[in-house]
Formats: structure tokens, C-alpha cells, sequence
């Protein structure tokens, strides 16, 4: 029972489980062996929606001939692992690999390695803050109040939608459907925008790799702007704004949807854009770091669990 990671074969947004049957033999051994085999944490689709084709084969056809010569079978905590069937089959009779396995616990190296990563990264979050806008000093009491240039409040700024900026040709707006479905290969300054639920789905980013394909999960899109036109930085940080994707929302159903043509930019020149693209662009750095470094902590305190429990690690 191979365990494999979505995207491998229709319905694209589910996990899949491949079995391998033999027909049974009369001479076969009583106790006949069944083998687990769990690519899906190992092999997910990375960031550009890619699966690890080469790795996951790899993964798979070793185990595979480890197994059809048991003097050299080895397990692998985490990937794969031999069960005698009689052992698999219970009140609640489950097959699925992940449960069967053995946990991959770290070592003490591996685990000294992954707190030093988390420290550097927790260090290089900080330097990564950016520093907060701060207003001017106000004028005089007796000097006229106007607005600053440059810098006008969001209730003085002309906005214009994405529909209208599309309409323009000052950005190509490209939208998918349905878990599976796909956007053009991405270029770098496109936009890719989550349209379900977008407090979960996650925010619109900035594509920087030439010929990623965003993985879609429910609706999305894709913009790629006029760069005499658009800063992409200043274009994703605007379309984030709660109160942006508040006013283009839907709320008819359970599920949040967001219309992407009535989303809105400020109506600025260029040059002003790119000085808000440079702290938008910032603040994506910043928080990326905390992902990491959150991901990080969760694999440390997780190893450090484990290792404890199963007495690998001593309590000081």
C-alpha cells in the first residue's frame, strides 16, 4: 500500500493510495508480509506546485525491490515499513501507511541543527521588522492644513478597479475554477491573488520565479501588470487591505468569495507606487521569515517530544 501525495493523478486536490495485489499462493509463507509505504509528507507539492517526480519514483521503486528480496529489506521510519498482514487486520481494520509507521524521530545532531536553523531564523526575522511609518510633525497651529504630497489620506485617493485597469490593457487578469484547475505558467511580477476565503487561502503574493504554476483550491487569479504602469509589490499590498476584499466580497453563501474585478489600487503615479511597492515587498520578507521560523519551532518542539517519549533524549 503505497501512500501518494495529491496531485499524481486525478482528483488532483486529494491524496491518493496505491495498492498492489498478489493472488494468494497456497505454498506462500503463514505469515505473509504487507508493505507501507508513506511519500505524501516527504513529497508534497513544493511552493511552485511541483511535485518531486524523480524523488518520489525513487522512494517508491526502492522500496519496492527492498521488498522483493526480505533478507534486505530495511524500514525507514517515516516512509516505509513491512507488516505481517495478520497484524493489520483488527476491530478497525485501517491500511492507510501513515498510521503503521514508525515516527521519523531526529537524532541529537539533527535536532542540534534544527535549533541553530531556528535561532538564525528567528534572528533574521528581527532584522527583517520593518520599521513602522511614522507621521511628520504636525504644522503650526497657525499654518493652513493640507494635505501632504505624495502621502494623501485613502479617503482623498482616486481608486480604480481591477475590471477597469484590465479594460485599460494595464494589467492581463487571468482566473481559474475549482481545485485542479490551472493559470498560465506564472512570469516573474505577476500576481497571484486567492479568491476563496482569503483569510484562509492566504494573501496575494508576488510571483519572483520564472515558470511556477500556482496550486489553485477553490478560485484564484492571476494578474501580470503593465510594468510602465503597475508596481506588482504595490499592486498585491493593496489588493490585502481587509477593507479592500471586504467591499468586493460575497457573502450569499457560507464560503467568502471575493470578485476580483472590483477589487481597487489608488489612482498614483508610478514612482509613488514603487515607494509603497518597497515596503509592501518588505513586509512579505518579514513575514515569510515568521512562517519559516514558525515551521521550524513546530518541527523542533515535535522531535524533541518525540525523542523524549520513546527515551532517545534525556529529560536535561
Amino acid at each position: 500500500v503505497v501512500a501518494l501525495p495529491a496531485g499524481v493523478a486525478p482528483p488532483h486536490g486529494l491524496p491518493l493510495h496505491l495498492w498492489v495485489l498478489t493472488r494468494p499462493d497456497a505454498e506462500a509463507a503463514p505469515a505473509p508480509l504487507v508493505l507501507l509505504v508513506d511519500t505524501v509528507a516527504e513529497y508534497a507539492a513544493d511552493d511552485r506546485g511541483g511535485l518531486d517526480w524523480p524523488g518520489l519514483r525513487g522512494a517508491v521503486a526502492d522500496a519496492w525491490r527492498a521488498f522483493a528480496e526480505p533478507s534486505g529489506f530495511t524500514e525507514i521510519p517515516g516512509l516505509r515499513r513491512a507488516v505481517p498482514a495478520i497484524d493489520l487486520l483488527d476491530e478497525e481494520t485501517d491500511l492507510t501507511p501513515a498510521r503503521h509507521l514508525r515516527p521519523a524521530v531526529p537524532g541529537g545532531q539533527a535536532l542540534t541543527r534544527l535549533e541553530r536553523e531556528l535561532r538564525d531564523t528567528l534572528g533574521r526575522s528581527t532584522s527583517l521588522l520593518p520599521p513602522l511609518g511614522r507621521d511628520p510633525a504636525p504644522p503650526p497651529a497657525t499654518a493652513p492644513r493640507t494635505p501632504q504630497q505624495g502621502n494623501p489620506g485613502a479617503a482623498h485617493w482616486a481608486t480604480v478597479t481591477v475590471g477597469e485597469l484590465a479594460r485599460a490593457g494595464a494589467v492581463e487578469l487571468h482566473t481559474a475554477h475549482g481545485t485542479g484547475a490551472e493559470l498560465p505558467a506564472a512570469l516573474p511580477g505577476d500576481v497571484f491573488v486567492p479568491l476563496l476565503s482569503p483569510g484562509v487561502a492566504g494573501p496575494p503574493r508576488v510571483v519572483t520565479t520564472a515558470g511556477c504554476r500556482p496550486r489553485v483550491e477553490g478560485r484564484a487569479a492571476l494578474l501580470r501588470p503593465d510594468p510602465l504602469a503597475l508596481d506588482p509589490w504595490f499592486l498585491a499590498g493593496f489588493l490585502r487591505g481587509s477593507g479592500n476584499t471586504r467591499q468586493a466580497s460575497s457573502y450569499a453563501s457560507r464560503a467568502t468569495r471575493v470578485d476580483i474585478r472590483r477589487l481597487k489600487v489608488p489612482r498614483i503615479p508610478l514612482e509613488e507606487q514603487r515607494r509603497y511597492g518597497e515596503r509592501f515587498r518588505d513586509l512579505a520578507a518579514f513575514e515569510v521569515a515568521l512562517e519559516h521560523a514558525a515551521t521550524l519551532g513546530r518541527q523542533f518542539v515535535q522531535g524533541t517530544v518525540d525523542g523524549l517519549a520513546d527515551g532517545t533524549l534525556p529529560p536535561v
